[in-house]
């Protein structure tokens, strides 16, 4: 399937295919051990039926026939780092929102970040947040804005 826009390298799949010789076991892929598939000839096996725990090779259980089509594919693994968890943290520096450029195909820190001018729904403020808005703000009728912490409006 095509993608428009950058490629992506997180989430993605690396796949090879052999055509095996008789009786080979043992074919080359690199991956991450546990994100891996093997397929013979288009049958999905078992991880009981191969070995791939080095990140450089499988190794089927049993040898292939000859002319046997053998897949591998080798999901990417990727892990977030630099995050606040639920439970709180700290944050320093100034945050922005990324903004991403298709004419140059980039992201950049955006320049001018924009928000909804009026509220439609109920929303609270917590006594330890601290909030902005770019103004005017407008509230929608029957619409609540509880303001326990601090709300600056600009």
């Amino acid at each position: 399937m095509a993608y428009i826009g950058q490629s992506l390298t997180e989430g993605t799949r690396r796949v090879y295919t052999y055509v095996a010789t008789a009786s080979q076991t043992t074919f080359n892929a690199v991956y991450g051990v546990g994100a891996v598939d093997v397929y013979q000839n288009g049958v999905l096996l078992s991880p009981a039926d191969y070995t791939a725990s080095d990140g450089t090779t499988v190794v089927l259980g049993t040898g292939a026939a000859y002319l046997d089509e053998i897949t591998v594919v080798c999901h990417n693994t990727f892990s977030v780092s630099d995050t606040l968890s639920l439970s709180g943290g700290t944050l320093s520096g100034n945050i922005r929102a990324p903004l991403f450029d298709t004419d140059q195909n980039t992201t950049k820190t955006a320049i001018f970040q924009v928000n909804a001018d009026t509220l439609t729904t109920d929303a609270t403020i917590a006594a330890n947040d601290n909030a902005s808005a770019n103004g005017p703000l407008t509230i929608d009728t029957g619409v609540t804005l509880t303001v326990n912490g601090t709300l600056t409006v600009i």
